[in-house]
């Protein structure tokens, strides 16, 4: 490898719903693999610990299931960060304080230090029938500096924005990490879009199977992939597929992609300032 490269890791499984310790353990021998395969940053999905377990259900239970940052779940990955000398981006449901609760995803380096955490900015659904009543929104778009680039990212439904991704973007982000629990269309074309527009390397991981709660089920596909800054897939886990999906990456290629594309040259922010305004009918 060259200095300038990186081994990028991401893991997709399927949850038993409100049972950490088997998700926590299915989620350490996924880390053992990439770690050992030669991964240097590792993602895991949204909520991967719980499950996704609160789209069309109203539950104190599932409120039951948040923790603090840093927290159990978070020291069992510490360990896995500091065993393996890895980064590793663990995705869990937090309780921040009294009735302050977030989709979050924190950021354990190589020490098994916290270094930060991005919250999840956009919410599907209202109050009633949604996210809303489980979590709040988050207000930032934190890069990540490390010794392998500046780190972003962006939780599941706010890839749908563009915004977020320009935002983050601008702020230095070479490779965005998106851990999701999705079941849209068009996952993977969305993802390269962005990463064209954007000329980022994108690391996308998306959990499998089924969840059946109260009658309500969702079906997760999969279909976890890595980009390259010119919208190219590098490597791609089958529909239904668990397991790692991982790529060596040079962020050389970032700069290269952006004197290509001329996007970033040619960006007029003033232009866009109506994008801060309040919406009106």
């Amino acid at each position: 490898m060259k200095e300038s490269d990186v081994k990028v890791a991401g893991i997709a499984m399927a949850c038993e719903l409100y049972d950490k310790e088997a998700n926590i353990k299915k989620a350490s021998k996924f880390i053992d693999k990439a770690a050992k395969d030669g991964a240097n940053i590792v993602l895991l999905q949204e909520l991967f610990n719980t499950g996704y377990v609160i789209y069309h259900v109203r539950s104190e239970k599932t409120r039951d299931l948040a923790e603090p940052i840093p927290g159990p779940t978070t020291d069992m990955i510490a360990k896995k960060a500091r065993e393996y000398g890895v980064y590793i981006i663990s995705p869990i449901y937090e309780r921040a304080g009294p009735g302050l609760y977030y989709n979050s995803a924190p950021v354990l380096n190589p020490a098994g230090e916290i270094m930060g955490v991005q919250r999840k900015t956009h919410i599907v659904g209202g109050f009633w029938g949604g996210e809303g009543y489980y979590w709040r929104i988050g207000h930032e778009y934190p890069v990540f500096k490390t010794e392998f680039g500046n780190l972003g990212i962006i939780i599941c439904y706010d890839r749908h924005f563009p915004e977020n991704w320009r935002n983050i973007v601008l702020r230095g982000a070479e490779i965005v990490f998106v851990p999701a629990a999705a079941s849209y269309p068009h996952w993977d074309i969305e993802l390269r879009v962005m990463s064209y527009q954007n000329n980022v390397f994108t690391v996308a991981v998306n959990r499998v199977g089924k969840e059946t709660y109260q009658e309500v089920t969702r079906e997760f596909p999969g279909t976890s992939l890595i980009i390259n800054p010119m919208g190219e897939v590098l490597a791609q886990l089958k529909k239904e597929e668990e397991g790692v999906v991982s790529s060596s990456i040079n962020l050389e290629e970032v700069d290269g992609a952006r004197r290509r594309t001329a996007f970033f040259y040619n960006l007029r922010p003033e232009m866009y300032k109506r994008l801060s305004d309040p919406l009106v009918s």
